[in-house]
């Protein structure tokens, strides 16, 4: 198909060549090109439409006049593409994005990133909006104008780039701060290595590259890893390659790291570190090596503890997020900070993205394009009226269409979750996909029956494989049932399915417990509390805010006097941390709980038992 294509793409975005004309170019090229297909002439054409407006809007003031025409095409594609036309979805939802974001950056023209449509696509379908819409403009714009040859052939790493590095990108590993280096030098930095890297930037999706363009190291730093590395990268191994800091663990002295300054992975690898700093080294050496991956976190029942995820590709692509995870951490939720978002997210919803790497590109772009469709078609509807004041357009001069669905659809519930479910069956892998829908359900549009449905759905595409994700995704879902009775049914299948999972078991029934006490069922409520207590004491933190909710309920029904009992009971069974230091030892259950005990015990006027677990924990006023 390349010859023919080339020829559509070479003739068919003429700027100034009158639409009907360009239709018929369309058509000719791809009949060259051996495409017989009308769905392949919808989404071709459809294509070429976008990258015209594009073009428009790279003139002076071609924004604002492009931005109707964008919508139109948009509207048709949303309206009338079948499953097999979703691609179509994908260009026409991206090249709106970017149209809607320059015009809220205020800028009037696209410049040079409208003559890159590929680039231009790919950055609408990525932008969000907790980004910066002028830092994501200002940044694509210089990229498109200083690197114009690099970002035609590394799109999605243009955009990736532009996504993370549209703000000033500072993270803590502890007590140190990070900062990531000027973001055309780290553009540039990873086309230079593109050969080397472990996956070609060129084939990798740009949700994958969020996760290897999030690099907070000088240049220079990302050149010694890529030196000492770049044949043999393997994050996990060298996780395990930094000399532990035992002192600081078990003493609370100052790591040799920090009181060396100049806090940066050649230093960590000089002088060692805590667990914190030897996630940070292997993180930093993945991503320095073209592979994704990521520093996570979580508290344990005892201490906090970081590790590491990284892409593995040798078998099956997926996410491996075992090195590091300590026994007592296998069955924890780990916590990741969303380098685009800035916001925590679950390693879960990263994990769901190693299925991209095997999923068309067509595929993962009707996904993404589904989700940002989606909303849109919500936000222009009437919700009385179904949602019909959405209208799709029966056709847009230059886009070749054979009707393939017998009505379009509209802004109703039913077809947007319609439209998802044929994107999320091409390609599930697309987190934002999935979080529309529960956003739908959040927002009290969905019924009891397609709740139920989704949430079946969801457990069956990706709740085995991806539980941390998926868990988030229910508890929306499940969330948005109001009938109380349904929705306790939906938490006990919940638990069935995430029995194995300390963490996600507890966090499943604190939320019972949580609903309960919104119908006012405090016994039933009590019983869900307790069961956290009583199943999951020494299996992460949630036991302890299972404890701090029974005493409140407790408090609250004038009967506080009942519960020194239960927190004595905890205080016997919770386990102690085995050797750590102060400020490891303060997060576990077995400190907080005691500290509890010590304000229970002062409360009924015994203070002689305070001082004594005071004594016992070494606790200082």
């Amino acid at each position: 198909m390349g010859v023919g294509l080339d020829l559509f793409w070479g003739i068919g975005h003429t700027a100034g060549m009158d639409r009907r004309i360009q239709g018929f170019v369309v058509v000719v090229a791809l009949a060259a090109a051996g495409v017989s297909a009308w769905a392949d002439v919808f989404v071709e054409s459809v294509r070429a439409r976008c990258a015209a407006i594009l073009l428009a809007a790279s003139e002076p003031g071609g924004v604002e006049g492009s931005l109707a025409e964008a919508v139109e095409v948009a509207d048709l594609a949303s309206g009338w593409a079948s499953g097999s036309q979703l691609a179509a979805v994908g260009w026409a939802e991206g090249t709106l994005s970017i149209l809607r974001t320059a015009e809220k950056a205020r800028f009037g023209s696209l410049g040079a990133v409208g003559r890159s449509p590929a680039f231009a696509t790919e950055l609408g379908l990525l932008i969000r909006d907790q980004n910066d819409a002028a830092g994501v403009m200002g940044l694509a714009l210089r990229l498109a104008e200083s690197r114009e040859r690099e970002v035609q052939r590394y799109p999605n790493l243009a955009a990736a780039v532009c996504v993370v590095h549209d703000r000033p990108w500072t993270r803590r590993i502890n007590e140190n701060t990070v900062r990531a280096p000027e973001a055309l030098d780290a553009f540039d930095y990873f086309v230079r290595h593109a050969r080397s890297l472990q996956h070609d930037p060129a084939r990798m999706p740009s949700l994958l590259l969020v996760h290897v363009v999030s690099v907070t190291e000088p240049i220079e730093q990302l050149e010694w890893a890529m030196r000492q590395y770049g044949r043999h990268p393997s994050p996990g191994r060298r996780f395990f390659e930094i000399r532990y800091d035992n002192d600081a663990f078990r003493r609370g002295t100052e790591k040799r790291v920090t009181a060396a300054g100049n806090y940066r992975i050649e230093s960590i690898k000089q002088h060692g570190g805590v667990c914190a700093d030897q996630a940070y080294f292997a993180e930093m050496v993945g991503k320095a090596t073209g592979i994704p991956s990521c520093y996570v976190s979580a508290a344990g029942a005892q201490v906090a503890h970081a590790w590491i995820g990284y892409l593995e590709t040798r078998q099956r692509a997926g996410w491996d997020f075992d090195q590091g995870r300590y026994r007592d951490y296998q069955n924890l939720r780990g916590q990741i900070i969303c380098p685009q978002s800035r916001e925590r997210i679950s390693d879960g919803h990263v994990g769901l993205l190693g299925g991209l790497m095997n999923a068309p590109a067509d595929d993962i772009r009707a996904s993404m394009g589904a989700a940002l469709t989606a909303r849109r078609m919500s936000a222009s509807g009437d919700r009385d009226r179904g949602g019909r004041a959405f209208e799709a357009p029966d056709e847009v001069e230059g886009v070749q269409r054979r009707a393939t669905l017998r009505q379009p659809r509209t802004g109703g519930i039913d077809d947007r979750l319609g439209l998802l479910r044929l994107a999320l069956t091409r390609c599930a892998f697309v987190p934002e996909a999935w979080v529309v829908v529960a956003s739908f359900g959040a927002s009290g549009e969905m019924t009891s029956r397609q709740l139920d449905d989704w949430a079946q759905s969801l457990m069956r595409l990706c709740g085995t494989a991806h539980q941390d994700f998926s868990f988030d995704l229910l508890v929306a879902l499940i969330g948005a049932e109001a009938d109380v009775r349904s929705r306790q049914r939906m938490w006990d299948w919940a638990f069935s399915r995430y029995r194995a999972r300390p963490d996600l078991a507890s966090a499943v029934r604190f939320h019972q417990g949580r609903m309960w006490e919104g119908a006012g069922r405090r016994d039933h409520a009590w019983s869900a509390y307790e069961d956290i207590v009583k199943r999951f004491l020494n299996d992460g933190p949630m036991s302890v805010a299972a404890l701090i909710s029974m005493r409140d309920l407790l408090d609250r029904n004038e009967r506080r006097d009942q519960f020194l009992p239960y927190l004595q009971d905890a205080a016997r069974r919770v386990r102690a941390p085995s050797d750590a230091g102060d400020a490891f030892r303060v997060q576990s259950n077995h400190y907080r709980i005691h500290e509890m005990l010590i304000e229970e015990l002062a409360r009924h006027g015994r203070s002689r038992d305070a001082d004594r677990v005071r004594a016992q924990l070494r606790l200082v006023d």
